[in-house]
């Protein structure tokens, strides 16, 4: 008789946790506090890697694709005089392990008129990392840039992330 007591017993102690299990999903409990509120914030902030997206948020034409060994790059020049390209050059890459944006300017002695391309592919880059990792992680990455100083090792919506300057461009990389 008491070990059909103690079946009894353990039985609906784990109905009452199943229950209350089902409860907590059913109110929608995703943290200890019960709120959900962290649970879609980090929906927000998650980082939209996705070629399609990334390629229309530049929101120019692709003028080349080129098949790289381990994924594509798209170019979006600034500019093509003939059939060369005559500004400094605007880029994805779409590669296994990260997604690379990247993009070129000219010094301030190439000339007043470069002064207008660089600032395109500055609101380019804006327009890209604004859709793929925030408006807060664009505006801090491209706050790097102007200041000259490289990330390693950044985490920006959820991802890690890199950021390279040289003296003619940038690179930032995504890694998924």
């Amino acid at each position: 008789m008491l070990v059909l007591e103690n079946a009894r017993s353990a039985q609906r102690g784990l109905f009452a946790a199943l229950g209350v299990a089902v409860l907590g999903l059913l109110v929608g409990c995703s943290q200890q506090d019960g709120s959900t509120a962290g649970a879609t914030e980090q929906a927000l902030r998650a980082a939209h890697l996705d070629e399609a997206g990334m390629i229309a948020a530049v929101g120019r034409p692709v003028v080349s694709e080129t098949r790289l060994n381990d994924g594509k790059g798209y170019s979006f020049l600034t500019d093509k005089c003939g059939t060369s390209p005559c500004g400094p050059e605007f880029g994805l890459e779409f590669r296994s392990s990260r997604v690379n944006v990247y993009w070129e300017f000219f010094r301030d002695d190439d000339g007043e008129p470069f002064e207008v391309k660089n600032a395109e592919n500055l609101q380019l880059a804006t327009q890209v990392l604004t859709y793929a990792l925030g408006e807060d992680a664009a505006r801090q990455l491209l706050e790097s840039v102007k200041n000259g100083d490289p990330v390693r090792d950044g985490k920006f919506a959820g991802k890690r992330v890199g950021l390279s300057i040289s003296p003619t461009s940038t690179l930032v990389q995504i890694f998924l």
